[in-house]
Parts: C-alpha cells; structure tokens; sequence
C-alpha cells in the first residue's frame, strides 16, 4: 500500500518506482498523487486507486477516506484523513489539515493505534495546533512527517524543523533515523511513542 506517492521532481526527494495493491490520495496538491511512479501491483492485476471519500474494502485492507470540514478561508477542503484497517492495526493518515476536525470527523475516525502526520506545514495546522491534536487522538505511536529536511525544493514549502516540533509539543523521541519499523498489535507502547523514520535521498 502507498498513500501519497510524491513527485520526485516536485519534491526533491527520490522515491523510485513502485509496486503496490492499493495506492490512496488524499490531497490535489502538486506533488501528492504521482500515479504514474506506481509501475504494477504485488497480488493484484493491477493496483486499486483511491481518491475519493468513502468507504472500501480492497481483499483484507478496510479503507476510509474522510472529507475533512474545510478550509480556514471557509472554501470546500479537498482533502482527506485516511484510516487504515489492516493486520489487526488501525492507521491514520493526516495530511495537509487547515482546520481542526469537528466532532463528526473525530467520530469518524475513531480510536487509532498508529497517526501519520505533518508536524505544520506553512498554509496547515500550525504545529501546536497538531500536537494537540496528536494529543487528543492519543494513538500509540506517532511517525511525524513533512518537515525540513536536506534535498526539498523550495516548491514544496516552508516547513518547521522536527526538533523545533517536539520541543513545543514536549514530545520525545522513541526511536531515531530507523529505515523501517514493526508493528505488531500485541505489542504497543501504554504511553504514546515518537517514531522518527529514516528518509533516505
């Protein structure tokens, strides 16, 4: 599965082709839907896209794509929080949110053990708006994205640094710099984690 396969030229970053079942796009933003960096499937014919709100089942994965409650300049938002069912494990992905999700989002979202989010990217949430957020949602392990880093065109935007959003938030670091992690349900921290992925360039 791949939510938001980036554009590498966009971005700055690389990311390669990829092989998924079910790739998932919650923003029209530049840079968040490359399709075409998505060569072929892995159990599939071909892989399954989702862009649209709604609820799905794609073989074991439940997916829900929830229309987030708009815009802080009152416009319809275009993007969408995703939650994942899969393996036992709920996963939530917050994307480029511009206002705090109301109580009828918050409900649809439910209880998650994993949360994927933008620590306040400029034109989001700001970060102690996130960290709130992160707070209120109470998952057992945080994977912060979208924050300054080596290698990110100017194009993408004005983003914090990750250091600067843990210590507003009083948030500490589990793990550090790790390329990949392993998620077992039965497992899970009590006390929210702070999990700092690996991106490599």
């Amino acid at each position: 599965m791949l939510i938001n396969p980036f554009d590498s030229d966009f971005v700055g970053l690389k990311m390669g082709k990829q092989k998924a079942d079910v790739v998932l796009i919650s923003d029209e933003g530049k840079g968040y839907g490359n399709v075409k960096s998505v060569v072929g499937a892995v159990k599939r014919e071909k892989p399954f896209i989702i862009d649209s709100p709604g609820e799905y089942e794609v073989g074991e994965v439940e997916v829900s794509m929830i229309q987030t409650n708009g815009s802080k300049k009152g416009k319809k938002s275009k993007t969408m929080i995703v939650v994942v069912r899969m393996d036992g494990l709920i996963i939530c992905y917050l994307g480029n949110l511009e206002k705090m999700p109301n109580g009828n989002v918050k409900k649809q979202i439910g209880t998650i053990d994993v949360l994927l989010s933008s620590v306040g990217k400029e034109g989001s949430l700001s970060a102690s708006e996130r960290g709130s957020l992160m707070k209120e949602m109470s998952p057992s392990m945080v994977i912060p994205m979208e924050y300054k880093m080596d290698g990110l065109k100017k194009e993408v935007g004005v983003l914090p640094a990750l250091e600067d959003f843990l210590e507003k938030n009083n948030m500490k670091v589990a793990e550090n710099g790790v390329s990949k992690i392993k998620v077992d349900k039965n497992k899970l921290p009590e006390d929210m984690q702070v999990v700092v992925l690996n991106v490599g360039n």
